[in-house]
Formats: C-alpha cells, structure tokens, sequence
C-alpha cells in the first residue's frame, strides 16, 4: 500500500513519540546482536525500522523529530556496512552460510542502504574464481524487508504465504550460470525482467536486489540445510532470477562474540573484532543462541474502525498488549502495575520506563499514591504472629516489600531502627475506642534513627516513634525524598525528633512532636516539604528550625511551650508559615537572623515569654497580617543591620513597645495597626533608620512614636492619635523626617524635641492635640515648614534654650497664643500664616 493511502488517524504526536520509543530499542538491539558477531541480524534490524519509519504518519507529515531519527537509522546501517566491508578482508566465514571448508572464499556479506523513496536494495557479488564443480550462491533478504516497502509489487506477496518469521529468501543459481563475466540481477517490481548490471537501465524504477562487486560465498547444494520453496522453475522467473536458480528458505545461524564491541549508538567509535570463526557447525557442543533483549512496548496504530490499518508496517514487537479484561503480564510490584491501579485500567505492560513513572510520581503526594481505596498488596506484621506468611519484624518485612505495598503492622512494642528505601506505607493497627492515634503500635531505639526513610515517596500513619537513649541520633530522618507522616506521636530523648535534610520534602500531618532534646523539627540543607496541623510542644531547643537555604511550609500548627524560640529561621534559612498559632516559649515566638528570609502571614503569636518577633543578625523576611499581642517584651523587635518587611500586622497589648528598632536596624513597615502596647508604640533607637508608612499608631501608654540615640528614619502618611503623651516625640541627637503624616489628638504635644532633639516636619496635618501641636524645649532644634497646626492651646511652643527653624506654616483656630518663645530662646521664624494674638 502506498505511503500517501494509508491511513493517517494516528496523532502525529503520539507517532511521533512512538518512534522516538522504538527506534531506540532497534538500535540498541542491532548493536547487540553485532557485538554477538550477526551483523546480516542488525542490518535487517535496521533495515526494518527503517522501512517502518519511512511510512509512519509524522513522517509523511514532515515532523522534525521523526525525520532526524530516520538519519540516525540510515547512518547506523551506513557504519554497519563499513564495518562489513573491513570484516571482509581478514574473515574465513559469514553468518548467512551453514558448514564450509576452511579454504572457502570469503564473504563481505550484505550491504543494505535506504534510498530516499525509501526503495529496500540488497548487494552482492558473483565469487572471485570459478568453482571446480557446481555451486550456489545465497543471498540473505528479510521477508519482513520485503513486505514493508511502499512501492513492492503485488506478485511478491502471494507468492510468500509459507516462509517462517524470521528466515530469509535466498536466489540459489549454479557456478556455471554465475561467471566471473555474468552479472546476476533479481528484479522484485511488478513487470521488471532480469538484466544485467550494464543494462540497468531497462528495468524500472522499482525495488531491485542485486549482486554487488564483492564476493559471494559457495556453497555446495547437497550439504545444505535449505529447504526449496514450493518449485524452484515456476519461482525463479516470477523473481526474474537466472535461469536455472531456485529459492531457498535459510535459516538464520548465530556468530561467535567479536571484541571489541561494535556500538551503533553513543560516543564510542566503530571498530572491527578479532578474527572468528565460521557461525556454522563448530567442533564439540552446540552453542545456544544468546537471549534477545526485547523493546519497549507501544500500542498498535488504531484506524477509525477500531482495527490496525491495513499494509501496515510489521514492528516487530512481541507479546503485544493484552486486551482489555486480558491476563496483566506485568508483576504486581511494579511501577507499571502501580500506575494501572492509580489509573483505575487493568495491569498491562506500558511503554514508560520506570524513572519516568517516578518522575509523574513526585508530582502527586503521598496520600494519593497510597490512598486506601487502592487495592495494594498487603504484608501483615505481628510480633506474636504464628500464621505463615505473616512477619514479626516490621523490618523483615520492609525487606521483602516492592513498590506499592502497604505493610499493615499490628498492635504491640517492636524495638528496632526501621530503614525505608522502598516506597511503600506503614500503617499501624487502631487502637481501643478513645485512645489517642498512634498509640497502639510503638517503634523505639536506642542507637540508630528509629526511622530513615530514603524512598523517593512512602507514607507513615498511626504510629507512635520515640528515640531513647544518649546517641544524639534524631528520632525520625527524611534525607530524601517525600515521606508522608500522618497521625503520628515522634519523640526524642536524644536528640532531634525529626531531621530532614538533603533535599527532602516530607508530609507532616496531624501528628505530635514533643520532648525532643534538642529540636523538634530541623530543616536543613536545602529541604523543604509541608508541616500541617501539628502539635510541637516541649522540646529543648526551638519548636521548628529552618536553615541553610531550607524551605518548607508550616500551616496550621501548634507551636507552644518550647525551651528556645517557637520558630527560628538563620543562616540563609526561609520559609512560609501561614494560620499557625505560636505561644509561651521561653526565648520568643519567632526568631530571624543571619540572612535568613522567611514569609510568615496569618499567624497568632502570642503570649510569648519575651518578644514576639524577633529579627537580628542581617535578619530578613517579611510578615503580613499576622497578629502579635500580649507578649513579655516587645511585640516586634530588629536590630543588627536586619531589614524584615512588616506588612498589615496588628501588634497591641504587649507589655513593652509595640515596634522597636535599634542598633543599626532598618525596614520596611506598612498599614499595621500599632495600639495599647506598654510604652510606645514605635521606638527608633542606636543610629536605626526603619521606614514607617500608612500605620495606625494609637492608644499607646507613652508616646505614640520615640526616637533617640541617633535614631533617624522616615515617616509618612500614618495616623498618630490618642496616645497618653506625645504623637511623636524625638530626644537625643535623633533627626527623624516626617511627612504628610496625621498627628491629633495626643495628650500632650502633637510633635515635641528636647534634650537636642531635632527632626523635620514637612506637609503634616497637626490639630486637636491636649497641650501644643509643636514643642521644643531643652535645645531641641526641629525644622518645621509647610505644616498645618490647628492645636487647642499654642500652636508653636518653645521654652528653655528651645530653638528651630519654622517657615511656611498654617497656625489657626488657636485659643491662646499661635507661637510662644520664650526670652531665652532664638528660633527662625519665616513666612507663617494665620497666626493668632
């Protein structure tokens, strides 16, 4: 059947992808069947493969892909008839022929090639000298070669109907009709008659097999194992073979190994073997042929009808899928069979290699792989078990698990150090009605981590782990891979209850982590993975520690009563943590230091026995819309050169300030609502420099804003109100800069400096304060310009060595006087407006 009138209903895609599959199994086959010493074997490999290739559908479509592969299949036959033709000068045998005398001529073998038409054309030669009796000449051509070219014609096929898979045709003509001066020439077209080679011209453009110019190998008629085709005289001239020849069926016979290797794929050159021996019969035992390693398996191309197109190409794949409902010849523990039971379909052999399955793998969790609606095959452990098959060790029967199994373990003490490096789940037995999870099965050691798991995905539920003596091992490691805990209880006496590191990114869900002596959670080197709704209490060091370019996410947890922070993320650590509540650990609720940068949003942090937050150390991050109250200390402290981005929080009622910065710290923060807290609400301290913009800043017990010792920053657009003393209040050498803020009534001044305070108010709106909208006094010394104050008693008030520089102001509705100054003061005043008696 022609190219252009097969069927095209195969996607291209999928063809493509198909071929992508099969051409890589073809010539990793044709190289092992030539390191073997077949090569007649691996050119009618490829030869097939190309055959098959020149009609596919994305080929005929132009598809980039499939047409580079068809290069690759034609270079591969290219080299192999390369390395055909250096054989041919030292070699005493050919894998075509059967038994032959030592002193027989040499065979150069076949030389195949696909021309662009995709025409099959087959080469050999007439022998070098004239035989002393009579002789054939064979000629090696797969059938299946002969029954997938596009342009064969219609005589061949019914022609064939008897010859087994795998023989191969051969012209058989005697010496005397075969001279050195009588080229040979077998036309397979319809209509085409022989010629010879100098009259090639008068045969059609058609499939040709012809003898090459190098020599055939003899072989002697009677000491043949060929068998005749159904008559030799009938057959031959349909062929358009010689006069007199035959055909004969022959089988294929195998070649000793020949080193070094041949490779038809990779880097590695082509080169020719040591010198072999004669693949017929040899002296001593028969050799068995070599196993064939079998391809990948690919669905067969579909036509509208349901049925495969007619005329289409012979793969060459064996067993082909089994129908649906049909026997899975694929074992249970596979990830084949895996992905047929995720996929709810019968088990078949797919044509997806293993680390592609675990590659969609990752992409699912656990719970999904291993969901107990699936039908998993089930190994039973039971410490007092006496039923055969069942295990009393739940390592002996993690050794025996494949992948995919869920190993059911029943109630009771197992003291053992459990290794899991194949994915499957451990679930633990139920315990009585009311109990807590995980209480029914208990796994301790003393030395080794009770658990690593090292699967690329497994699955832990209901289980109760706890690590005992003094190793300093950590209760529970993940090192890779993403392992799935779930209604566990993991504790530590030791060291850490759960390590993770190395890129792991493990599941912990709804589980209890407590007691640790050290952590309860670390994230380390890079690992990641999703901690949610869990309980971490009462561990040594910190409830969860994140570090060295770590990442996971904690949602929803419970992190309380721990010796050190609830949270710490340091040394390039980050992080997400979202709706956790976070209460009375001893050193704060979260702590942020050396380059770490986590994202905490939603959380409750509250109660703490001393800061809230507490970023230090070029600390980073950013926090939004979390809500810091009560605490010991301050609410939100940064220092040491740290710059977090505080975002929408509500910090209120902590005993200390609401917002402190000093020492060199600086950030962002933005539309927080600052009230109620202990002293001020905002602090600016020790040459800090923070950006403050759009908060709500009120109800302080002190003032509303305080800067000093140095303390400088910016100010703009928040609303300062309702605080016991001053809106803002600067003292020191600090000189904060403020602009279009709101500042009203405060119970004192709205802006004060003193004690050589200075700062400079520009463009804010300062009205309804209890005392004065500016004061200095002290040698405070503030620039004050383009403000308007609208203040109950002074609008500008200086007293004691006050001074400054106020220029461009709008004073009114003042009741008493709009500036005081005092006699010992020397301010700069300029340019003010509405300025009251």
């Amino acid at each position: 059947i022609a190219p252009e009138a097969r069927p095209t209903s195969v996607p291209v895609v999928m063809d493509r992808e198909r071929n992508r599959v099969l051409v890589s199994e073809a010539l990793k086959r044709a190289a092992d069947q030539a390191n073997l010493g077949n090569l007649d074997v691996a050119c009618s490999l490829l030869i097939e493969i190309a055959a098959m290739l020149s009609a596919a559908p994305s080929i005929l479509a132009g598809e980039s892909l499939s047409l580079r592969l068809l290069d690759v299949v034609r270079s591969a036959l290219t080299r192999l008839e390369q390395v055909l033709g250096e054989r041919s000068k030292g070699r005493s045998g050919h894998a075509l022929l059967g038994k032959l005398p030592s002193a027989a001529p040499i065979s150069a073998g076949l030389r195949s090639e696909l021309v662009p038409n995709g025409v099959l054309m087959m080469m050999g030669s007439e022998p070098t000298r004239t035989p002393l009796k009579p002789h054939t000449f064979s000629v090696s051509l797969p059938l299946s070669s002969l029954s997938l070219g596009p342009n064969l014609g219609p005589n061949l096929s019914p022609a064939l109907p008897g010859v087994p898979a795998g023989h191969r045709l051969a012209a058989v003509g005697t010496a005397a009709q075969a001279g050195p001066s009588a080229p040979l020439s077998i036309s397979l077209g319809g209509g085409a008659t022989a010629s010879p080679l100098s009259g090639a011209a008068e045969s059609p453009p058609a499939v040709h097999a012809h003898w090459s110019r190098r020599p055939l190998q003899p072989r002697d008629k009677a000491d043949s194992s060929a068998s005749s085709l159904d008559s030799a005289d009938s057959s031959a001239p349909e062929l358009g073979a010689p006069a007199g020849a035959e055909l004969q069926l022959l089988r294929p016979a195998a070649v000793l190994t020949a080193k070094p290797p041949l490779r038809l794929l990779g880097s590695a050159s082509f080169g020719a073997g040591k010198r072999g021996r004669v693949g017929g019969a040899l002296r001593g035992r028969p050799r068995l042929q070599p196993p064939v390693l079998m391809p990948l398996h690919a669905p067969p191309i579909a036509t509208r009808d349901g049925f495969a197109a007619a005329g289409a190409p012979n793969l060459g794949i064996m067993p082909p899928l089994p129908p649906p409902g049909g026997s899975a010849r694929v074992s249970s523990g596979s990830f084949e069979a895996w992905l047929c039971r995720l996929l709810r379909v019968p088990s078949r052999p797919l044509p997806l290699p293993d680390e592609l399955i675990i590659h969609i793998f990752s992409f699912l969790e656990p719970s999904v792989l291993f969901h107990e609606s699936l039908s998993l095959p089930t190994l039973i452990v039971d410490k007092n078990t006496t039923v055969r098959g069942h295990y009393t060790t739940i390592s002996a029967a993690l050794r025996s698990a494949q992948a995919g199994d869920r190993v059911l373990i029943k109630p009771g003490v197992y003291r053992e150090s459990l290794r899991v490096d194949v994915p499957v789940v451990l679930l633990g037995a139920p315990g009585p009605l009311g109990s807590a999870p995980g209480s029914a099965v208990t796994v301790t050691s003393a030395r080794a981590h009770t658990l690593h798991s090292t699967a690329p995905f497994a699955r832990v539920a209901n289980i109760m782990f706890k690590q005992t003596g003094n190793s300093g091992r950590s209760c529970l490691l993940a090192s890779r891979g993403s392992l799935e805990v779930t209604e566990c209880d993991i504790s530590s006496a030791s060291g850490l209850c759960v390590e993770v590191t190395d890129s792991a990114t493990p599941v912990i869900r709804n589980s209890r982590i407590h007691d640790g002596a050290a952590a309860g959670l670390w994230f380390r080197a890079s690992a990641g993975g999703l901690v949610e709704g869990n309980d971490i209490w009462g561990n040594g060091w910190s409830g969860v520690q994140i570090s060295d370019g770590s990442n996971p996410t904690l949602l929803r947890n419970f992190i309380h009563d721990n010796k050190s922070a609830g949270l710490i993320s340091f040394n390039h650590g980050r992080g997400i943590a979202r709706h956790n509540d976070i209460t009375s650990n001893g050193k704060g609720g979260v702590q942020v230091r050396s380059h770490a940068s986590p994202e905490l949003s939603c959380n409750r942090i509250f109660a703490e026995r001393s800061f809230g937050v507490w970023v230090y150390e070029h600390g980073l991050g950013r926090f939004e819309e979390n809500e810091i109250v009560n605490n010991a200390w301050s609410g939100f402290q940064v220092e040491e050169w740290s710059a977090p981005i505080v975002v929408g929080n509500r910090l209120r009622d902590n005993r200390s300030a609401g917002i402190v910065v000093y020492n060199r710290g600086s950030g962002t923060y933005e539309w927080n609502d600052i009230s109620a807290n202990g002293r001020c609400g905002v602090q600016i301290k020790s040459g800090s420099a923070p950006f403050f913009r759009h908060n709500r800043i009120h109800n302080e017990k002190q003032a509303g804003v305080l800067t000093a010792e140095d303390g400088t920053g910016l100010l703009e657009e928040n609303d300062i109100f309702d605080n016991q003393w001053s809106g803002v209040q600067t003292e020191g050498p600090s000189n904060p800069l403020l602009r279009r803020n709101r500042i009203h009534h405060n119970g004192g001044a709205g802006f004060i400096a003193y004690q050589n305070g200075s700062g400079l108010l520009e463009a804010n709106n300062i009205y309804g304060n209890k005392k004065y909208g500016v004061q200095s006094k002290t040698g405070g010394h503030p620039t004050v310009r383009m403000n308007r104050i609208h203040d109950k008693m002074y609008g500008i008030y200086l007293t004691e060595s006050g001074g400054g520089i106020y220029e461009d102001n709008h004073i009114h509705n003042i009741r008493g006087s709009g500036i005081y100054v005092a006699p010992d003061c020397s301010p700069v005043l300029s340019n003010n407006q509405g300025i009251g008696s």
